[in-house]
């Protein structure tokens, strides 16, 4: 049955027979006075509001639907003299709460004038109602221009209960023409408040027609729905961006029906009417993909924090006004007494110890590095072998012909170094003058040496030095006796 304002009294439709009582213009004096009352009925509920009198004013008639989550409506009358003073909004209300209650997440009816649009609009909210004509889904300003001005026929499916969506299932129930240039956007981090795990990004594209200062982007996943060993991917998550693409290709939209808009939306809420084989699916735009493969590691760490100070508080709050915990011995493992002569000679090692410390008594081999400062070890620290080696090779070699640094004949006394000549000093002087200009290195120093290729691996120093010391005794005749 459609929803209709019918003028039969109702005293016709409950008892069958009219009964005389007030006429309708004394009906539109009477107060009314009580709430709105729910009565079980086979196959569904009714909702009745009567006058100070008693008298049913106005019946809300709901049957449930082919499955357990929606229902449809029956019929909705409206005693007249009642009409227009909100009775059918007050209905529509009890009606809402009933049906929350029952668990039903669809109502759906159909329509006939554009009040039962207005009503619903109204108690259920703007946005969760979505109006078919011949099976293709209006906007509410056409479905009231259908009603008043064409009298046509709509049907109404209204949104009761908001399911929630987590950020895979976002993910997948969008449509790859939504995210096609996702390649191309670069987000970056602006705000964050790891405690309510919200995010803010802002979005840059590479397109040459997109805004080169970004979109913002913003998610925020529900922090009252967080468990023990919770799993960030489970959670649900609401998001929003203020690119011109998540408002005009539906995704605003979208998200709304699935309870994933995060924030007030922007105006115009309303369903997609056109190009509807890619704005039925256009959940989330390329700037919320890119956001969302980014962010759970960082998510899931908070997560734990969060579940780590749930612990912590909840441990805190059962030990308080408790005694703080003491020490207690396990039975049969005792420690026996250490007896006089233990304690005297640990006595004796703290004070030994402690003169140590202040440097009184020397200590052959110090504890730490502050004492290796203060106190040096006696004994000096043994050489490597390779430096023993050469150290032995030289005592061998020492007085030998041909060992030793060269004697430099010394200039006689008095005796004048020559005279450079002309074309000597100019030669300096342009080296001078070459050496402050580079300011560096000499000529001698500066030249890079020819490199000898030795093959690898490459000896160490020490090595090379060895072989070269026995080399040169060798060459003077062996290691025999010294000379």
């Amino acid at each position: 049955m459609a929803e209709v304002s019918i003028r039969i009294p109702l005293s016709v439709i409950i008892a069958g027979t009219y009964k005389v009582g007030l006429t309708p213009r004394d009906k539109s004096a009477a107060a009314i006075a009580e709430e709105p009352v729910i009565e079980q009925v086979s196959g569904g509920f009714q909702v009745i509001l009567s006058n100070e009198q008693g008298e049913p004013v106005g019946r809300l008639q709901i049957g449930r639907g082919a499955t357990p989550n929606s229902a449809y409506v029956q019929a909705i009358d409206v005693e007249e003299g009642y009409q227009r003073q909100g009775i059918a909004t007050k209905l529509y209300a009890a009606a809402k709460d009933e049906l929350l209650r029952l668990g039903v997440k669809v109502l759906k009816g159909s329509l006939e004038g554009s009040g039962p649009v207005q009503i619903r609009e109204k108690v259920f909210g703007p946005g969760n109602t979505q109006y078919l004509l011949a099976d293709e889904p209006v906007s509410y300003d056409k479905a009231v221009h259908i009603m008043d001005k064409d009298y046509g026929y709509l049907r109404a499916e209204t949104r009761i209960a908001k399911t929630a969506v987590s950020l895979p299932e976002l993910v997948q129930q969008t449509n790859a023409f939504s995210t096609k240039y996702r390649g191309g956007c670069d987000p970056k981090l602006e705000k964050s408040n790891p405690k309510q795990l919200e995010l803010q990004y802002r979005v840059t594209c590479h397109k040459e027609d997109s805004d080169p200062a970004g979109h913002q982007t913003r998610v925020k996943f529900d922090v009252s729905k967080i468990s023990e060993d919770q799993n960030a991917n489970d959670l649900d998550v609401q998001c929003s961006c203020s690119c011109p693409a998540f408002l005009y290709w539906g995704a605003q939209w979208n998200l709304h029906q699935r309870d994933g808009l995060l924030g007030e939306p922007r105006p115009k809420l309303q369903a997609p009417t056109e190009r509807l084989d890619l704005r039925s699916n256009y959940v989330i735009c390329k700037h919320c993909k890119a956001v969302f493969e980014r962010i759970l590691p960082s998510v899931q760490h908070n997560i734990n924090n969060i579940n780590r100070e749930k612990e912590v508080k909840k441990r805190e709050e059962e030990l308080k006004g408790q005694p703080p915990p003491t020490i207690r011995r396990q039975p049969g493992k005792q420690q026996p007494m250490p007896s006089q002569e233990d304690l005297d000679e640990l006595e004796e090692a703290e004070k030994e110890k402690m003169l140590e410390q202040e440097g009184i008594v020397e200590r052959r081999t110090p504890a730490t590095n502050e004492e290796k400062a203060k106190h040096p070890t006696i004994e000096a620290p043994k050489k490597p072998r390779w430096r023993e080696t050469i150290d032995r090779l030289k005592e061998r070699v020492k007085g030998w012909t041909g060992f030793g640094p060269k004697d430099v004949p010394t200039p006689e006394e008095g005796k004048k170094p020559p005279e450079k000549g002309e074309d000597q000093k100019i030669q300096d002087e342009l080296l001078s003058e070459e050496r402050k200009r580079l300011k560096g290195p000499t000529f001698k120093q500066h030249t890079p040496k020819p490199h000898v290729d030795e093959g690898l691996p490459y000896e160490p120093r020490w090595k090379k030095l060895v072989k070269k010391l026995k080399d040169r005794v060798k060459s003077w005749g062996g290691y025999g006796e010294k000379k």
